[in-house]
C-alpha cells in the first residue's frame, strides 16, 4: 500500500492531487514504473490483480468506487476471462484509460 501511495504522491507531501492521480493512471505524460504499481496492487503476490485488491486500494486511498465499476473495468481488459488482471492485461487497462477523454 505504501509503495502505491509513494508512486502516486510524486512530490511526497502526503497528499495525492488530481494531477498526481492522472499521472499515476497514465492520463498525462509523465514517466512511471507500471511494474511497481502493478506489484503494489497485487497484494497477494499471485501475479494477478483481483477486483477485491483493486477495491481495497481505492478504499485505503479514500477514493470512492463502486464495486460494479471495478468489475466492469476488469472485465474489459481480462482477455483470458479468469476474473483477474495479469500484468499484460493491467497494461492494456492503463493504456485504454490513458487514451480516454477526461
Amino acid at each position: 500500500m505504501q509503495t502505491l501511495r509513494h508512486h502516486l504522491d510524486l512530490n511526497d507531501d502526503g497528499v495525492i492531487t488530481l494531477r498526481e492521480f492522472k499521472v499515476g493512471m497514465g492520463l498525462v505524460e509523465d514517466p512511471i514504473d507500471w511494474r511497481k504499481v502493478f506489484d503494489a496492487l497485487d497484494q497477494s503476490k499471485t501475479g494477478e490483480i483481483t477486483t477485491e485488491e483493486i477495491k481495497s486500494i481505492f478504499d485505503r486511498l479514500d477514493i470512492p468506487m463502486v464495486s460494479a465499476g471495478i468489475v466492469e473495468w476488469v472485465a474489459q481488459c481480462d482477455t483470458n476471462q479468469n476474473g483477474t488482471l495479469d500484468y499484460d492485461e493491467f497494461l492494456k487497462f492503463v493504456r485504454a484509460e490513458a487514451t480516454r477523454p477526461l
